[in-house]
């Protein structure tokens, strides 16, 4: 009704959110479909709810999980961040005919104080180093041939962070770039450099440093994801509130506090809202261009 509420909040609402969202919050009109490249009934179609079958004729359903399968090989992706933004890894688990999003892990320099201080740890004083002891620890439970990190924003903070000494325990190997040989025309990692500086460096070369900003490897990745989705060929966990509680009491059984089954089930569930919020655009130049919606504050600061 008129004059329920202020005027400037809902200009500053209608600046802030997508059509979609500002209609559900502010108008009670709830949309059939999200409007941006991901549709959520195309990710929610990927959903594991119910068996899903696959043209290879596997019927595929399956959980979250914080502990991988020694037979399987994960892939991992990490996007470094620490202040604005979350510092994220996600694991998919490599199978035959498709692959599973099974683990999501985010963390800022806050979360990581308030985590130190509660365990009364002070020996990884380095947000980065913090980051690197985390990968480090999930490659025990996640077997791992190939780790990609975005160059930018941190990444070769954590490069460096994963293969020094200081931060590793023992029988651990550092981790190294992936060595790509000049000869190897067939290698599916073509856009990796030969020669690196690294490539002769003891330990395990399974990291691959990618620019994520690079409009070449942003439209690329953008148009293949949407296809894995159309086609089944990646597929999320099941979800509903009966398996939240559940894993609630699986985390007081395990007397886990952080980084638990609840909170990987929620970052997931995260991962596939902002999904949902990514918008397709050109530049005046013609480029393709992914992103979300820009956000306007008060002031009219974007």
């Amino acid at each position: 009704p008129k004059g329920f509420m202020d005027k400037s909040q809902l200009l500053q609402a209608r600046a802030m959110l997508n059509t979609t969202r500002y209609a559900m919050e502010y108008e009670a009109v709830f949309a059939k479909d999200s409007e941006g490249f991901y549709r959520r009934s195309l990710i929610e179609s990927c959903v594991t709810n119910d068996p899903i079958m696959l043209p290879s004729g596997d019927n595929v359903e399956f959980d979250v999980m914080l502990t991988g399968n020694p037979n399987k090989k994960y892939v991992y992706g990490i996007d470094p961040a620490s202040e604005t933004d979350y510092f994220s890894i996600i694991i998919l688990e490599i199978n035959g005919s498709h692959r599973r999003a099974i683990y999501c892990w985010t963390c800022n320099r806050q979360l990581m104080r308030e985590r130190l201080k509660s365990k009364q740890q002070t020996n990884l004083q380095s947000f980065y180093s913090y980051c690197a002891r985390k990968i480090l620890d999930l490659m025990k439970v996640f077997p791992t041939d190939h780790i990609a990190i975005d160059a930018q924003g941190g990444g070769i903070a954590v490069m460096e962070a994963l293969h020094d000494i200081s931060n590793l325990h023992d029988g651990e190997q550092p981790l190294w770039p992936y060595i790509r040989h000049k000869n190897d025309e067939k290698n599916p990692f073509y856009w990796e450099k030969t020669n690196k500086p690294s490539d002769g460096e003891a330990g395990l070369h399974i990291l691959h440093m990618i620019e994520f900003a690079k409009a070449e490897f942003t439209h690329s990745a953008n148009h293949n994801l949407r296809k894995d989705l159309e086609t089944r060929s990646l597929l999320f966990p099941k979800f509903d509130t009966v398996l939240l509680s559940e894993a609630i009491i699986e985390d007081k059984k395990y007397e886990r506090y952080y980084d638990t089954l609840e909170d990987c089930v929620i970052e997931i569930e995260a991962l596939k809202d902002e999904l949902t919020t990514i918008e397709h655009s050109q530049t005046p130049s013609g480029r393709d261009k992914w992103d979300t919606p820009a956000t306007v504050e008060a002031g009219g600061k974007k």
